[in-house]
């Protein structure tokens, strides 16, 4: 569904897997961390994340804005919002996470999101706002550069657990009066690299 980032997100990882699978149990360090998305960039917005590290745990935060899902040939559209030529923008999307640390470097977390979609159909057929709620896992591997600048890998699954839309859907009218149906967007699998630094 995302070839690009998917691929961009396997040469970053490709290196160091293998040093993840070696490493043994973290080491005593707290470390706060500020990120930005690359993704996002691309995407027409930007996103920024905090991060606080313990010995264990991990704590996030991530706020992105202005997201155009129609940049990249529509790369973050699924089949039926291109199929109806539909304009998906994401005005903010906001959440937190909390994770496990595996390794000092890579960490599994749980992630608690809400994003805000702008929805518009062809020639003036209508527009639909609505939030959805999304819950779900992560993978992070924080990979350093040097000194405190770092990149951030990630593969996240964010399915949509709720939304403000009545039933989960909305009809749109063409202008000759048929009508086709927009299903609340599901994020699904998406990777994402960010970069840091740790303070």
């Amino acid at each position: 569904m995302k070839t690009a980032s998917f691929l961009l997100l396997l040469t970053g990882l490709a290196p160091i897997l293998p040093a993840a699978a070696s490493e043994l149990a973290p080491e005593p360090t707290d470390s706060f961390g500020v990120m930005a998305g690359m993704n996002q960039v691309l995407l027409g917005g930007a996103n920024l994340a905090v991060q606080y590290e313990t010995e264990n745990f991990v704590f996030e935060y991530s706020h992105g804005i202005h997201l155009r899902l129609n940049n990249l040939n529509g790369i973050d559209l699924n089949r039926e919002e291109k199929n109806d030529h539909l304009t998906v923008d994401v005005p903010w999307t906001t959440g937190f996470g909390i994770g496990y640390r595996l390794t000092k470097e890579f960490h599994v977390s749980v992630e608690f999101k809400a994003h805000r979609f702008d929805v518009s159909a062809p020639d003036g057929e209508g527009q639909v706002r609505y939030t959805t709620y999304s819950v779900g896992p992560g993978l992070f591997y924080d990979w350093t550069i040097w000194k405190g600048l770092y990149l951030e890998p990630a593969l996240r699954w964010w399915p949509t657990v709720a939304s403000t839309l009545p039933g989960n859907n909305h009809t749109f009218v063409r202008s000759d009066g048929s009508t086709f149906t927009h299903h609340a967007h599901d994020w699904g699998v998406f990777p994402n690299v960010s970069i840091g630094w740790t303070f």
